[in-house]
């Protein structure tokens, strides 16, 4: 049985990286490209709004799913004796609890992560922000537990991002 004292946190959550986005479109947006009309593509900022795009997505898929979850477990929940649902209860906070936590301190930092990576968009070179983002976020979410294949994973893929978004699609970033 799912309580609402433990699935508002998660209704906070996923408003929270839909804040988040909708904050990085607009300060993405309303940055002036400073290479506007040197590049026969897209302007500079098509790939923050991009991604900024996809995660407020998923907030939005996450809060309906939960949305969805909550109305079905309140119609197909039986009526339990009042013993029965708090020894089911206290067992299923045991076992969940940690995993919880450790996921919404993950997500939290992750919108933190984002933020700091829009806020300094314009201040430092694309290549090492998206580095610094990328490593961040495999070192938070402990795909691999090694920091230094973690950081030469994230220069590669900065790397790389950099190469084909500037130099062969001639992407101002």
């Amino acid at each position: 049985m799912t309580s609402n004292k433990r699935i508002l946190p998660e209704f906070v959550i996923s408003i929270i990286i839909i804040a988040v986005s909708i904050f990085a479109i607009v300060i993405a947006a309303g940055y002036k490209d400073p290479m506007e009309g040197e590049y026969p593509t897209l302007r500079s900022t098509f790939i923050p709004i991009l991604w900024a795009s996809f995660l407020g997505g998923l907030g939005f898929i996450y809060f309906v799913t939960l949305l969805v979850r909550k109305s079905q477990d309140e119609s197909q929940e039986p009526a339990l004796p009042k013993n029965e649902l708090l020894s089911e209860e206290k067992s299923e906070e045991k076992v969940q609890i940690p995993n919880k936590r450790k996921l919404l301190f993950a997500t939290i930092l992750t919108g933190v992560v984002l933020f700091i990576y829009c806020f300094f968009l314009k201040k430092f070179h694309f290549a090492l922000l998206t580095a610094g983002f990328i490593f961040a976020l495999l070192t938070l979410y402990e795909g691999i537990n090694k920091w230094l294949i973690n950081l030469v994973i994230s220069l590669i893929s900065g790397s790389v991002i950099y190469i084909v978004f500037v130099i062969l699609m001639q992407i101002p970033l």
